[in-house]
């Protein structure tokens, strides 16, 4: 494609022709629009442009009226270009900052907050009155009165529970029920193992044939081998039922001593019959 200039009407003579070398394209009221590129005298650059009242010359002084030149950025696009950068030694951190706001040191530095020193144990409680916390002891006022233990979560039943009922852990809640034997842990394998600690005669001691003397008292009552009672040890008496009548026999003897006398005089009788 050739370069074509564009056609005028030469009012002299009233033909048509290419814009001369030397006169302006008037282009008021209209614009041009779309355009790939822009040049002047055959070069990529314009060497002055204007725009309205404004014209920018890249060969003018910077900041001359009327007369400012493009600056460098405008062609580079690099941000060191620009003028009066900020000052590059700033070190990010924040105490090198102006205008910063001031963080209170303490509680007491907030504007709603008592300068009242509290202790131990107490908090913040508002104060209408104040228009502001104050340090308070805290008083709980926890009234149960008209809560069950079955309100907790984990507690489940519905039915009131039997007397000396527990509540144990099963089914994912706790639950009343009775104890029994078979959950008892780490009981004894012999019910009737215990530590003699006083010198018991026990069965093992009597079949060992060994004569066993007590040193002490010995409490009790005394039975035959058929069971029959001797001696009462609650009440302190002899069992005695006479198989005859006789002159020695009567009453059962209240002691031992009664008994051995009554013994003697049994035999003493005897002796005299025969």
């Amino acid at each position: 494609m050739t370069n074509r200039f564009p056609l005028i009407l030469d009012e002299a003579t009233g033909r048509l022709k290419e814009l001369p070398v030397g006169d302006f394209l008037d282009l008021t009221g209209s614009g041009i629009i779309a355009a790939a590129s822009l040049e002047v005298n055959g070069e990529a650059n314009i060497d002055k442009l204007t725009i309205g009242t404004q014209t920018i010359d890249p060969s003018g002084t910077a900041g001359a009226s009327n007369n400012a030149p493009l600056a460098t950025v405008a062609f580079t696009g690099d941000f060191n270009d620009l003028a009066n950068l900020p000052n590059a030694s700033f070190s990010g951190s924040y105490n090198d900052l102006s205008d910063t706001p001031v963080v209170p040191a303490t509680t007491k530095d907030l504007n709603d907050v008592s300068i009242l020193d509290a202790e131990n144990n107490q908090a913040l409680v508002w104060n209408d009155v104040a228009n502001e916390y104050q340090p308070q002891d805290i008083v709980l006022d926890l009234d149960l009165s008209s809560t069950s233990i079955r309100d907790l979560f984990d507690v489940s039943y519905t039915l009131a529970p039997d007397n000396n009922s527990v509540l144990k852990y099963f089914a994912d809640a706790w639950r009343p029920s009775k104890i029994q034997y078979t959950e008892i842990q780490n009981k004894p394998s012999a019910v009737s193992a215990f530590a003699n600690d006083m010198g018991y005669v026990t069965q093992e001691d009597l079949e060992s044939g060994i004569e066993i003397t007590p040193t002490g008292d010995l409490t009790g009552s005394v039975f035959s081998d058929d069971s029959t009672l001797l001696v009462d040890g609650v009440n302190g008496t002899l069992s005695y039922t006479p198989s005859t009548s006789s002159d020695w026999t009567g009453t059962a003897p209240k002691t031992v001593g009664e008994a051995l006398d009554r013994i003697a005089a049994a035999l003493t009788a005897l002796g005299q019959q025969a």
